[in-house]
């Protein structure tokens, strides 16, 4: 029993490398002739092939039940997730719902240029032999063919010459609406429509314009258009009347 008991131990070293390279080499060399020892050997080796067996299977099931807390946890992640999605979509949408409720409805309804600027036919091109009137043509013509940006060039070299001309700034104003800049044209529809000028009620109705497209205040320019749309004597009655239907929906 002792012998068996240092044959396993002598075994089990040599399988650990525990053994020096001498202890190694005697034990390689009485295995080869030890059948006991053979016999020991290929025991131990079973019961080690078992054993390392028995553990691996263990670590496999234990990895399975990992994997399978790793899927139900992803599945509760997942689920929590959409559950959280669900949740932030229902309260932006009551976010959005409640920024509707609050903010002005026709706000919605925005108006744009091509629906509130009219057409503007400009005067008459006399085809003049004078330089300076020729030049005017030129500057109508272009605005006439809505080159406006070539009209508002033409334009403003003309009123470099003549700066109190109201014909010049009135169609200087013009073309620089048409053309976007519309800053520029409230700066000359302002004093123009606060003139004398034969243009002023025209261009208090095209400073509204401007000043909305600016602002997109929907009082202010209704506040304007109304009484011109009330005013039959007034050139741009029928367009203020348009605007007035755009702006409250009446008919």
């Amino acid at each position: 029993m002792q012998e068996e008991q240092t044959h396993i131990e002598w075994i089990e070293s040599y399988h650990e490398g525990r053994l020096s390279e001498s202890e190694r080499t005697d034990f390689e060399v009485r295995l080869l002739f030890d059948l006991e020892l053979q016999q020991e050997n290929d025991h131990y080796l079973k019961v080690r092939k078992s054993l390392a067996d028995i553990k691996l299977q263990r670590v496999k099931n234990r990895l399975n039940e990992m994997d399978a807390e790793m899927d139900a946890e992803k599945k509760y992640s997942s689920q929590f997730r959409v559950k959280s999605i669900l949740s932030l979509v229902a309260m932006l949408a009551v976010v959005v719902v409640s920024a509707w409720y609050f903010v002005d409805k026709d706000s919605g309804n925005t108006l744009n240029a091509e629906q509130l600027i009219p057409d503007e036919f400009g005067v008459p091109v006399l085809m003049s032999n004078n330089p300076s009137a020729r030049a005017f043509d030129d500057a109508m013509s272009a605005f006439k063919l809505s080159d406006y940006k070539l009209a508002s060039q033409l334009f403003q070299e003309l009123i470099a010459a003549n700066p109190d001309n109201d014909t010049l700034q009135y169609y200087l104003a013009n073309s620089l609406l048409r053309s976007g800049r519309i800053e520029s044209a409230k700066v000359l529809f302002i004093p123009l429509g606060t003139s004398n000028s034969k243009y002023a009620p025209q261009s208090r109705f095209y400073l509204a314009i401007s000043s909305y497209l600016l602002s997109q205040d929907r009082s202010a320019l209704l506040a304007t258009m109304r009484p011109i749309s009330l005013n039959d004597t007034l050139p741009m009655h029928e367009k203020a009347s348009e605007i007035v239907q755009l702006l409250t929906g009446s008919q």
